[in-house]
Protein backbone atom coordinates (compact mmCIF):
# COMPACT_ATOMS: atom_id res chain seq x y z
CA UNK A 1 0.00 0.00 0.00
CA UNK A 2 1.33 3.41 -1.23
CA UNK A 3 2.11 5.64 1.97
CA UNK A 4 1.28 9.19 1.87
CA UNK A 5 3.16 12.02 4.03
CA UNK A 6 0.79 14.64 5.90
CA UNK A 7 2.25 17.33 3.76
CA UNK A 8 1.00 15.61 0.85
CA UNK A 9 -2.69 14.56 2.18
CA UNK A 10 -2.90 18.48 2.98
CA UNK A 11 -1.94 19.49 -0.36
CA UNK A 12 -4.64 16.86 -1.98
CA UNK A 13 -7.61 18.26 0.05
CA UNK A 14 -6.02 22.12 -0.73
CA UNK A 15 -6.71 20.76 -3.73
CA UNK A 16 -10.04 20.30 -3.86
CA UNK A 17 -11.19 23.18 -1.69
CA UNK A 18 -10.71 26.39 -3.93
CA UNK A 19 -8.72 29.20 -1.54
CA UNK A 20 -11.68 31.46 -2.66
CA UNK A 21 -15.00 31.86 -3.54
CA UNK A 22 -17.26 34.28 -5.80
CA UNK A 23 -20.10 36.25 -5.98
CA UNK A 24 -21.27 35.60 -2.49
CA UNK A 25 -24.03 37.62 -0.61
CA UNK A 26 -24.21 38.24 3.25
CA UNK A 27 -27.51 39.94 4.86
CA UNK A 28 -26.96 41.01 8.34
CA UNK A 29 -29.91 41.52 10.90
CA UNK A 30 -28.93 44.81 13.35
CA UNK A 31 -30.94 44.18 15.82
CA UNK A 32 -34.43 46.03 14.99
CA UNK A 33 -31.91 49.10 13.84
CA UNK A 34 -31.02 47.86 10.15
CA UNK A 35 -30.25 45.36 7.54
CA UNK A 36 -27.02 45.38 5.84
CA UNK A 37 -26.07 43.61 2.81
CA UNK A 38 -23.03 42.88 1.50
CA UNK A 39 -22.22 41.46 -2.20
CA UNK A 40 -18.63 40.16 -1.96
CA UNK A 41 -16.89 39.58 -5.42
CA UNK A 42 -14.43 37.21 -4.16
CA UNK A 43 -14.09 35.78 -0.93
CA UNK A 44 -11.81 33.63 1.23
CA UNK A 45 -13.03 30.15 1.61
CA UNK A 46 -12.60 29.65 5.74
CA UNK A 47 -12.68 25.60 4.67
CA UNK A 48 -9.42 26.48 2.96
CA UNK A 49 -6.41 25.73 5.24
CA UNK A 50 -2.61 26.82 4.71
CA UNK A 51 0.18 27.30 7.13
CA UNK A 52 -0.10 29.93 9.52
CA UNK A 53 2.14 33.17 9.22
CA UNK A 54 3.68 34.35 12.33
CA UNK A 55 1.85 37.01 13.95
CA UNK A 56 2.89 40.64 14.13
CA UNK A 57 5.13 41.88 17.72
CA UNK A 58 2.23 43.04 20.08
CA UNK A 59 2.99 47.12 19.50
CA UNK A 60 4.79 46.61 16.16
CA UNK A 61 3.88 49.73 13.93
CA UNK A 62 2.64 48.74 10.36
CA UNK A 63 0.96 51.43 8.58
CA UNK A 64 -1.36 49.08 6.47
CA UNK A 65 -2.38 46.98 9.42
CA UNK A 66 -3.06 50.23 11.56
CA UNK A 67 -5.49 51.19 8.89
CA UNK A 68 -7.61 47.84 8.39
CA UNK A 69 -7.39 47.76 12.23
CA UNK A 70 -9.05 50.97 12.30
CA UNK A 71 -11.79 49.89 9.92
CA UNK A 72 -12.67 46.93 11.61
CA UNK A 73 -13.05 49.06 14.97
CA UNK A 74 -15.18 51.39 13.34
CA UNK A 75 -17.88 48.86 12.32
CA UNK A 76 -17.49 46.61 15.18
CA UNK A 77 -18.15 49.94 17.14
CA UNK A 78 -21.22 50.40 15.06
CA UNK A 79 -22.76 46.93 15.13
CA UNK A 80 -22.01 46.59 19.04
CA UNK A 81 -24.43 50.40 19.20
CA UNK A 82 -26.92 49.14 17.29
CA UNK A 83 -27.73 45.27 18.14
CA UNK A 84 -28.29 46.70 21.95
CA UNK A 85 -30.45 48.74 23.46
CA UNK A 86 -28.30 50.96 25.57
CA UNK A 87 -29.90 53.54 28.05
CA UNK A 88 -27.47 56.36 28.51
CA UNK A 89 -25.15 58.49 26.65
CA UNK A 90 -21.89 59.12 28.23
CA UNK A 91 -18.51 60.85 28.61
CA UNK A 92 -15.70 59.98 31.23
CA UNK A 93 -12.93 61.78 32.38
CA UNK A 94 -10.13 61.48 34.25
CA UNK A 95 -9.11 63.65 37.17
CA UNK A 96 -6.06 64.04 37.16
CA UNK A 97 -5.69 64.89 41.10
CA UNK A 98 -6.80 61.16 41.05
CA UNK A 99 -4.92 59.21 38.38
CA UNK A 100 -2.57 59.33 35.33
CA UNK A 101 -4.31 60.78 32.73
CA UNK A 102 -1.78 59.47 29.93
CA UNK A 103 -1.84 55.62 31.08
CA UNK A 104 -5.34 54.58 29.77
CA UNK A 105 -4.53 50.93 30.34
CA UNK A 106 -4.09 51.56 34.27
CA UNK A 107 -7.04 53.77 34.75
CA UNK A 108 -9.34 50.78 32.70
CA UNK A 109 -8.17 48.10 34.96
CA UNK A 110 -9.44 49.99 37.67
CA UNK A 111 -12.61 51.23 36.13
CA UNK A 112 -13.50 47.57 35.16
CA UNK A 113 -12.88 46.45 38.66
CA UNK A 114 -14.93 48.81 40.36
CA UNK A 115 -17.68 48.56 37.99
CA UNK A 116 -17.81 44.13 39.03
CA UNK A 117 -17.96 45.38 42.77
CA UNK A 118 -21.00 48.05 41.80
CA UNK A 119 -22.64 45.85 40.27
CA UNK A 120 -22.20 43.04 43.06
CA UNK A 121 -23.50 45.42 45.72
CA UNK A 122 -26.36 46.43 43.75
CA UNK A 123 -27.07 42.88 41.95
CA UNK A 124 -26.92 45.11 38.82
CA UNK A 125 -25.35 44.39 35.56
CA UNK A 126 -23.96 47.65 33.93
CA UNK A 127 -22.97 46.57 30.25
CA UNK A 128 -20.93 49.33 28.09
CA UNK A 129 -19.04 50.53 25.09
CA UNK A 130 -16.33 53.17 25.79
CA UNK A 131 -14.25 54.35 23.31
CA UNK A 132 -11.09 56.25 24.44
CA UNK A 133 -10.51 59.83 22.52
CA UNK A 134 -6.95 62.12 23.12
CA UNK A 135 -7.40 65.51 24.32
CA UNK A 136 -6.06 68.22 22.35
CA UNK A 137 -2.75 67.96 24.57
CA UNK A 138 -2.29 64.72 22.58
CA UNK A 139 -1.45 62.99 25.61
CA UNK A 140 -4.73 62.34 28.05
CA UNK A 141 -7.22 60.32 27.54
CA UNK A 142 -11.46 61.14 28.03
CA UNK A 143 -14.09 58.31 27.15
CA UNK A 144 -17.29 58.42 25.21
CA UNK A 145 -19.74 55.50 25.22
CA UNK A 146 -22.83 54.02 26.01
CA UNK A 147 -24.05 52.17 29.03
CA UNK A 148 -27.25 50.15 29.95
CA UNK A 149 -28.36 48.47 32.95
CA UNK A 150 -27.50 51.46 35.62
CA UNK A 151 -31.17 52.40 36.70
CA UNK A 152 -31.96 56.06 36.45
CA UNK A 153 -32.05 56.31 39.89
CA UNK A 154 -28.29 55.52 40.59
CA UNK A 155 -28.17 58.82 38.47
CA UNK A 156 -28.14 62.58 39.71
CA UNK A 157 -29.87 64.72 37.56
CA UNK A 158 -28.49 68.49 36.79
CA UNK A 159 -30.93 71.57 37.46
CA UNK A 160 -30.16 75.20 37.14
CA UNK A 161 -27.85 76.67 39.71
CA UNK A 162 -25.67 73.06 40.46
CA UNK A 163 -22.52 73.05 39.66
CA UNK A 164 -21.69 71.83 36.12
CA UNK A 165 -19.66 72.45 33.10
CA UNK A 166 -21.08 75.14 30.03
CA UNK A 167 -21.97 72.71 28.15
CA UNK A 168 -24.27 70.93 30.47
CA UNK A 169 -26.01 74.29 31.50
CA UNK A 170 -26.73 75.18 27.83
CA UNK A 171 -28.16 71.59 27.15
CA UNK A 172 -30.43 72.31 30.28
CA UNK A 173 -31.36 75.66 28.57
CA UNK A 174 -33.04 73.68 25.97
CA UNK A 175 -34.68 71.42 27.92
CA UNK A 176 -32.70 68.41 27.56
CA UNK A 177 -31.91 65.65 30.34
CA UNK A 178 -28.25 65.95 31.69
CA UNK A 179 -27.26 63.60 34.72
CA UNK A 180 -24.16 62.89 36.68
CA UNK A 181 -22.91 59.43 37.96
CA UNK A 182 -21.62 61.11 41.81
CA UNK A 183 -20.11 57.82 42.84
CA UNK A 184 -18.20 57.90 39.79
CA UNK A 185 -16.88 61.40 40.10
CA UNK A 186 -15.83 60.79 43.81
CA UNK A 187 -13.84 57.82 42.22
CA UNK A 188 -12.39 59.25 38.78
CA UNK A 189 -13.19 62.39 37.60
CA UNK A 190 -15.88 64.19 35.26
CA UNK A 191 -18.37 62.63 34.07
CA UNK A 192 -21.81 63.42 31.60
CA UNK A 193 -24.65 61.18 30.93
CA UNK A 194 -27.94 61.62 28.85
CA UNK A 195 -30.54 59.44 27.22
CA UNK A 196 -30.29 57.36 24.47
CA UNK A 197 -32.07 59.79 21.58
CA UNK A 198 -30.76 57.83 18.30
CA UNK A 199 -28.15 54.92 18.49
CA UNK A 200 -27.52 55.16 14.87
CA UNK A 201 -26.32 59.21 15.38
CA UNK A 202 -24.33 58.10 18.24
CA UNK A 203 -22.43 55.19 16.61
CA UNK A 204 -21.03 57.56 13.80
CA UNK A 205 -19.98 60.32 16.69
CA UNK A 206 -18.33 57.78 18.82
CA UNK A 207 -16.71 55.97 15.91
CA UNK A 208 -15.06 59.41 14.91
CA UNK A 209 -12.91 59.15 18.28
CA UNK A 210 -11.15 56.04 16.14
CA UNK A 211 -10.24 58.51 14.03
CA UNK A 212 -9.45 61.06 15.80
CA UNK A 213 -6.70 59.31 17.77
CA UNK A 214 -5.43 57.22 15.07
CA UNK A 215 -4.77 60.87 13.35
CA UNK A 216 -3.11 62.20 16.47
CA UNK A 217 -0.18 59.01 16.68
CA UNK A 218 -1.86 56.28 18.22
CA UNK A 219 -0.05 54.28 16.21
CA UNK A 220 0.64 50.63 17.64
CA UNK A 221 -0.70 47.70 15.42
CA UNK A 222 -2.73 45.70 18.65
CA UNK A 223 -3.69 49.05 20.59
CA UNK A 224 -7.27 49.03 21.86
CA UNK A 225 -9.74 51.18 20.24
CA UNK A 226 -12.24 50.78 22.09
CA UNK A 227 -13.32 48.41 24.90
CA UNK A 228 -17.03 46.77 25.39
CA UNK A 229 -18.27 44.92 28.41
CA UNK A 230 -18.56 40.58 28.04
CA UNK A 231 -22.16 39.48 26.59
CA UNK A 232 -22.90 42.19 23.60
CA UNK A 233 -24.94 41.18 21.14
CA UNK A 234 -23.52 41.38 17.83
CA UNK A 235 -25.21 41.14 13.93
CA UNK A 236 -27.03 38.04 13.13
CA UNK A 237 -26.26 36.43 9.66
CA UNK A 238 -29.63 35.77 8.22
CA UNK A 239 -28.62 34.42 4.64
CA UNK A 240 -25.50 33.79 2.55
CA UNK A 241 -25.85 32.87 -0.99
CA UNK A 242 -26.47 34.45 -4.48
CA UNK A 243 -28.28 37.15 -5.97
CA UNK A 244 -31.18 35.56 -8.24
CA UNK A 245 -32.30 39.28 -9.31
CA UNK A 246 -30.97 42.85 -9.72
CA UNK A 247 -31.17 44.70 -6.79
CA UNK A 248 -33.27 47.62 -6.21
CA UNK A 249 -31.16 50.69 -6.22
CA UNK A 250 -27.62 52.07 -6.23
CA UNK A 251 -25.25 51.04 -3.18
CA UNK A 252 -24.59 52.81 -0.66
CA UNK A 253 -20.99 52.08 -0.65
CA UNK A 254 -18.89 50.42 -3.58
CA UNK A 255 -15.50 49.26 -5.12
CA UNK A 256 -14.10 46.81 -6.96
CA UNK A 257 -14.11 44.18 -4.85
CA UNK A 258 -17.84 44.63 -3.04
CA UNK A 259 -21.24 46.77 -2.59
CA UNK A 260 -22.70 47.38 0.19
CA UNK A 261 -26.51 48.10 0.86
CA UNK A 262 -27.95 49.24 4.33
CA UNK A 263 -31.94 48.88 5.01
CA UNK A 264 -34.17 50.15 7.65
CA UNK A 265 -34.95 47.08 9.79
CA UNK A 266 -38.61 45.56 9.06
CA UNK A 267 -39.50 41.89 8.81
CA UNK A 268 -41.35 42.52 5.47
CA UNK A 269 -38.42 44.13 4.02
CA UNK A 270 -35.73 41.54 5.59
CA UNK A 271 -38.61 38.94 4.12
CA UNK A 272 -38.36 40.35 0.32
CA UNK A 273 -34.47 40.45 0.57
CA UNK A 274 -34.21 37.51 1.83
CA UNK A 275 -36.89 35.76 -0.56
CA UNK A 276 -34.18 37.58 -3.36
CA UNK A 277 -31.32 35.08 -2.66
CA UNK A 278 -30.49 31.69 -3.51
CA UNK A 279 -29.41 29.36 -0.54
CA UNK A 280 -25.70 29.61 -0.14
CA UNK A 281 -24.07 27.81 -3.69
CA UNK A 282 -19.94 28.14 -3.84
CA UNK A 283 -17.24 26.99 -6.04
CA UNK A 284 -16.52 24.88 -2.91
CA UNK A 285 -20.14 22.99 -2.33
CA UNK A 286 -19.89 22.45 -6.27
CA UNK A 287 -16.45 20.69 -6.41
CA UNK A 288 -17.69 18.30 -3.48
CA UNK A 289 -20.29 17.36 -5.67
CA UNK A 290 -18.15 16.98 -8.96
Amino acid sequence: MKKYRIKDIKSNVNQIIPKYVHNQVYVKKYGTEAIKISLLKTVRNKEYKEESKPRAKKGSKNNSKIGCNVRRAKARVQEIVMCNEWEWFITLTIDSCKYERKDLKSWYTELTQWIRNYNKKFNIKIKYILVPELHADGVSWHMHGLVMGLPEEHLTRLQQGDNMSKSQLEKIEKGEKVYIWAPYEKKFGFCNFEPVRSKIAIGKYISKSIDLSAKKGVTEVNAHTYYSSKGLNGAEIIKVGTINQALWRKEDYGNDYCKVYWEPYSQKILTQIVGSIDNETTDMTQRKRE
